[in-house]
């Protein structure tokens, strides 16, 4: 049994090893560090990955991709455990929301609306005033204008109806669930 180990100290293997604990005490729980691949990130490193997980949000969520979880771990490249330690602290800094289990979108950032103010001219004349802008437009440039953000907002109009539409059908399938099990049919 002394020859093997013998023989495994004389490996090359083992010699490195040897070599680093000759002449050194073995150290006291105060001086042990551990080994790189047990520190923690520093900030400047967390940062570095949450803006590198909140870019790949964005970039798949205006390319029209689903952003799940797997997405964004494909993307990155990072382990699912940081994906889901940085998505977690994204939502609770209100930078992106959960749309169901795993699946992510961006929270819009806009600056603080600017003040408008729209005129009719009695010469037909329709001046627009958008904070410190002023623009004034003939009668038929108003009309363009006001079919474009017409557009704008039946569009808006139809996904905040499709968003309601679905919330109801959610809330009488789940209690059409519920009856079906207080009268005991699955």
């Amino acid at each position: 049994m002394s020859s093997a180990i013998t023989s495994m100290t004389d490996s090359p293997i083992a010699a490195p090893a040897d070599a680093e604990l000759r002449g050194k005490k073995s150290p006291t729980a105060l001086e042990y560090e551990p080994p790189a691949l047990i520190k923690r990130a520093t900030p400047a490193q967390a940062k570095a990955t949450r803006q590198l997980i909140w870019e790949a949000i964005n970039d798949l969520f205006n390319q029209d991709q689903v952003v799940s979880r797997e997405a964004i771990r494909e993307a990155t490249g990072l382990t699912m455990s940081k994906v889901d330690d940085n998505v977690s602290r994204l939502i609770e800094d209100e930078q992106i929301r959960r749309v169901k289990n795993g699946v992510f979108v961006p929270i819009p950032r806009y600056d603080p609306p600017r003040p408008v103010y729209g005129t009719m001219t009695t010469d037909g004349f329709f001046v627009l005033e958008i904070g410190d802008q002023v623009i004034t437009m003939q009668p038929r440039e108003a009309r363009q204008a006001g079919a474009l953000l017409a557009g704008q907002f039946v569009q808006f109009s139809n996904i905040q109806s499709g968003h309601d539409a679905n919330y109801l059908v959610n809330v009488v399938w789940e209690e059409l669930k519920r009856l079906k099990r207080d009268l005991g049919e699955s």
